[in-house]
Order: C-alpha cells, then structure tokens, then sequence
C-alpha cells in the first residue's frame, strides 16, 4: 500500500516544489502516545516480552522527529523517500526489558500472542503494531548528516519518562 501511495506521488511532479515522502515510524515522546498504554502495563509488572518478543520495534524521540524534519527542509537538494526513525531498532523483549529498568520494575509477565489481540481489540488498537515486526534504518538521514540527540532506547526512554 506504501509502495503504491509513493508510486503516485513522485509520477506526478509538481514543477519547482521538492517531494519528500516521510517513512514515519513510531514517535515516542512525553504525554501519552503510544508509551502510556506500555508504562501502565510495566508499572503493574504485566510489562514483559509480548508475543514472541523477537519482532522489531523501529521508532524515533519525538525531539530527533522535529529536528529530522528542520534538518531536511534546510536542505534544498534532498527529495525522494527517507526513514524518520532511530538508528537502533530494538526488538520487542529488549524494549520491554529496558522499560522496567527505566521505571525499576524487576518483574514484567509476559503477554502471548492471543492476550494481545484480545487486549488491542479492547482498546481499539491492530495488534500488528505489536505483534508484526519491522526493522528500520534512517540510511539516507544519516548519509545526509542528521545526528540523533536519542539513537538508542534507553537514552531516549530516560529522557521521556524522567
């Protein structure tokens, strides 16, 4: 569907104006988001691997977010697709480990496969957000000089939720 979406979008060239087609992953930051729902499980000790645990987690701070979209406008020459996430995707089991050392719970049971989708249906969440795994990498950002204030889980889950 992606691929389709942005097949369309660069066929038609809008004279004089550059495309950009932003790959967005998932933006962690302050407030809620997609965080909250992850920080009450871990803080009741249910904050454990989900699933199988070995599906990819791309996502980006919410900081390196808005200075990756500063940092492209500034660029008058760059055009086409580029990944806005994190130069270290983690997996599922090491997102959730760092979560409970971030929010000093030692203990987090895990959720199978069928107690997530029951639970994202609930809530009204796709269960592939967490279940499917995706890995990643900002490669035209980085090639293009971006550095990342948050290139890792840790730093960027210390900042959020201290």
């Amino acid at each position: 569907m992606a691929a389709e979406w942005e097949r369309a979008f660069f066929n038609y060239a809008y004279t004089g104006v550059r495309q950009i087609a932003l790959r967005i992953s998932i933006v962690l930051g302050e407030n809620g988001g997609v965080l909250e729902p992850f920080v009450q499980l871990t803080k009741w000790c249910l904050g454990g691997t989900q699933g199988s645990g070995e599906q990819w987690f791309s996502w980006i701070h919410i900081d390196d977010f808005y200075r990756s979209l500063i940092f492209l406008n500034e660029r008058a020459g760059f055009s086409g697709p580029v990944n806005l996430c994190s130069p270290h995707p983690v997996r599922n089991k090491e997102l959730m480990r760092t979560l409970r050392q971030v929010l000093h719970r030692p203990i987090g049971l895990p959720a199978p496969a069928f107690a997530i989708r029951i639970g994202t249906s609930v809530m009204g969440i796709e269960s592939d957000l967490i279940l499917k795994s995706l890995y990643v990498h900002p490669a035209r950002l980085q090639q293009e000089g971006f550095r990342f204030a948050y290139p890792d889980i840790r730093s960027a889950l210390l900042e959020i939720l201290s």
